[in-house]
């Protein structure tokens, strides 16, 4: 199922409301029909296209995808080789500061993978409590670690210029699900 508001430029004195994007399971498929329609429909070029993510595994994934199903991108770690070829930028938060571009997309925003990525860090797979055991309290460097992705969150979604896409696969974390009421078309 997924759960889209209408999308508004960031044109006004307002301030213009971000699109949410629930795509079960079908996050790369929601940027690329995106991304096709904005260089196909709407003038963009390829390189005024950023999709930004918190880690650097996760440029990498995406960057694979996309040139997979021949969209052209770069990832945004080479630019410190020199400058980028065309292509959709794609990086992490950190690289992006400074840099702006028409559309961001921010992939990777569900529950158990954005503040705190609860897959297990060596295997990839979704940690699982043990039957009868209730999960640990955060610790406060989890706390420390969720505050901090929220604050890398905010720089990344100010690199847009027109468009901004938050896009989660499975239910937003909590952070998203608030400002849903507040703060999206």
């Amino acid at each position: 199922m997924t759960d889209r508001w209408m999308p508004s430029r960031f044109e006004g004195d307002e301030g213009d409301r971000p699109v949410m994007i629930v795509a079960q399971g079908k996050e790369t498929g929601a940027i690329l029909d995106r991304i096709h329609d904005l260089v196909g429909n709407e003038g963009f070029t390829h390189n005024e296209i950023g999709v930004l993510v918190l880690r650097n595994r996760d440029a990498e994934q995406l960057v694979a995808a996309l040139k997979d199903r021949t969209v052209p991108c770069v990832n945004l770690k080479d630019l410190r080789d020199g400058p980028l070829e065309d292509g959709v930028r794609i990086g992490t938060f950190d690289r992006a500061k400074g840099l702006e571009f028409r559309a961001v997309f921010i992939p990777r925003l569900g529950e158990s993978r954005f503040p705190i990525d609860t897959h297990d860090r060596r295997s990839g797979q979704l940690a699982m409590p043990i039957p009868g055991n209730q999960p640990a309290p955060p610790t406060e460097e989890d706390q420390e670690e969720r505050l901090l992705n929220l604050d890398r969150l905010y720089v990344a979604m100010t690199r847009a210029k027109e468009w901004l896409y938050l896009i989660a696969d499975e239910q937003p974390c909590e952070e998203i699900q608030r400002a849903r009421d507040h703060h999206f078309s």
